[in-house]
């Protein structure tokens, strides 16, 4: 099967938002997709609740981190895990806060690698009254 998604969430204490960004992923219209929860050194057990929680559910799989590794770190945990061991064509990368509830979500990113190539893509970032956040088209040079 093709166009397999893979949804990279990581979880840190909050139980009640990550089992609700993966009820938003559940809850599209995408047909081959896996989950991966990356627990990132929560103290509060939360990771182990996920583990049981989602234990025979085989598209959602739980990793336990013994400490914190951090925002780049504990994805880059949970991204080795999905390029070792499941064959995804794309990898979105999520905090534990974030729902998708666009229903066209897969057939919008599909259609915009058609179209760009993309190696990474990110999101529109909508802010507080309604004000899209935008960046510069280009990178500025580390030094200045």
């Amino acid at each position: 099967m093709k166009n397999k998604f893979t949804f990279l969430i990581l979880h840190y204490i909050t139980l009640d938002e990550t089992i609700k960004s993966v009820d938003s992923i559940k809850n599209l219209n995408i047909k081959n997709f896996d989950i991966v929860i990356v627990d990132n050194g929560s103290q509060n057990n939360t990771g182990i609740e996920l583990e049981k929680k989602y234990k025979n559910d085989k598209n959602i799989h739980v990793i336990l981190s013994k400490k914190n590794l951090g925002f780049a770190r504990g994805n880059n945990l949970g991204f080795k895990y999905i390029k070792d061991n499941l064959e995804s064509d794309y990898i979105i990368m999520m905090n534990n806060d974030v729902y998708i509830n666009q229903n066209d979500f897969d057939k919008k990113i599909i259609e915009e690698y058609n179209n760009s190539k993309f190696a990474v893509l990110g999101p529109k970032i909508i802010l507080r009254d309604n004000i899209i956040c935008t960046y510069q088209d280009t990178l500025l040079d580390i030094s200045d």
